[in-house]
């Protein structure tokens, strides 16, 4: 049986090999980052292997001890059948003595599941989805600080006896022509960091975390009046666009 075994002595044993999971969204991906990082870092000697999304494979290239098993949750592992098949890859691959859920999505739950029907230590990241909610209702808000992702993701790592602080940025390393074609992209486009520049990405897949778009336009014009600044506004889609056009 897999798992985290305790030696002779009953002294607890750090697993060695972690099986992690999460599939999006980018934003969350991307704060796994600076976690897994700065956990291998700390303990060199463990294996994590990432269970997300191709397109963010590329996050983790630079992270040693750090592989990434690339399921293409959209086509080839979609659906009830898509995990099946996903869970066995994933069970013929390796023995791990943990499953990590850093997700805790319906496609999470059902592979974490079947992992401890199979005898795995399962280890779930708490998303505070309740505090949240309570903070984000319209009527009888609980405002409080709420814990960083961040800080949920190294949480889950801490209950299974990791101990280690979160190193310093930068966390994601670019290719190495990357420097050389942003500096000829914004020679192109006569762009030179004269002044402060901010980005601004207004968008969401749901609804309930966008700031209402038409507000965007009072906040840029309130920082234009303190001082000079350079905006640069990300999105995609013809809707995007059109509103991106609007503001400038």
């Amino acid at each position: 049986m897999n798992g985290i075994l305790s030696n002779p002595k009953n002294q607890y044993v750090l697993p060695k090999k972690l099986l992690v999971l999460r599939f999006s969204a980018m934003g969350d991906v991307i704060l796994l980052v600076p976690v897994l990082k700065s956990m291998t870092d700390a303990y060199p000697d463990i294996e994590v292997t990432l269970v997300t999304r191709p397109k963010f494979a590329s996050f983790f290239e630079e992270i040693n001890g750090v592989k990434v098993f690339e399921a293409d949750m959209d086509y080839k592992y979609k659906g009830m059948f898509g995990l099946r098949d996903l869970f066995r890859k994933l069970l013929q691959k390796d023995q791990y003595d943990v499953i990590v859920d850093v997700h805790d999505s319906l496609s999470t739950r059902v592979l974490r599941n079947a992992f401890k029907f199979f005898g795995n230590k399962v280890a779930v990241f708490k998303n505070g989805e309740q505090e949240k909610k309570a903070f984000t209702r319209k009527e009888n808000k609980i405002v409080a600080s709420l814990p960083h992702t961040v800080d949920r993701y190294k949480a889950v790592f801490e209950e299974l006896g990791f101990e280690f602080p979160i190193g310093t940025p930068p966390y994601l390393a670019g290719e190495k022509d990357a420097a050389a074609f942003v500096k000829e992209w914004l020679a192109e486009n006569k762009l030179e960091k004269i002044t402060k520049w901010i980005g601004l990405a207004p968008f969401a897949l749901q609804a309930s975390k966008i700031w209402p778009p038409e507000r965007y336009v009072l906040l840029i014009e309130n920082l234009l009046s303190k001082e000079a600044m350079h905006f640069f506004l990300f999105g995609g889609g013809e809707k995007e666009m059109a509103y991106f056009e609007n503001i400038k």
